[in-house]
């Protein structure tokens, strides 16, 4: 995830993993818009390497099998100032539903 700020309602941008293993592209356009779905992908395999580049006011979600070959999923501009907040995130899509996950290979 990039974000504006650690507000709950802030500008952003997630790349995800939803539990039935589809892939979902989503921002928040500005500070207390609704999140929008921007675009979706579906991985062959149950481990996928997702990506988030940053090109000016552009962010772009990319997945791949092998962390070398990269698809992109979708793209949005949310009004994000240059230093902007990013990492990982988990959510189980169900209201008061534990989730757990493992990530690897972290890099900025």
């Amino acid at each position: 995830m990039i974000r504006e700020s650690p507000d709950p309602s802030s500008a952003m941008a997630i790349l995800d993993v939803r539990p039935d293993g589809s892939i979902e592209f989503m921002a928040r356009n500005a500070s207390g818009a609704a999140t929008t779905f921007i675009a979706g992908a579906s991985s062959a395999s149950d481990s996928v390497w997702l990506k988030l580049a940053r090109s000016g006011s552009t962010i772009t979600g990319f997945m791949s099998a092998d962390g070398s070959t990269w698809t992109p999923v979708g793209s949005a501009s949310p009004s994000i100032e240059p230093i902007a907040l990013i990492g990982t995130v988990v959510t189980s899509h169900r209201r008061g539903a534990l989730a757990g996950a493992g990530f690897s290979h972290i890099s900025q």
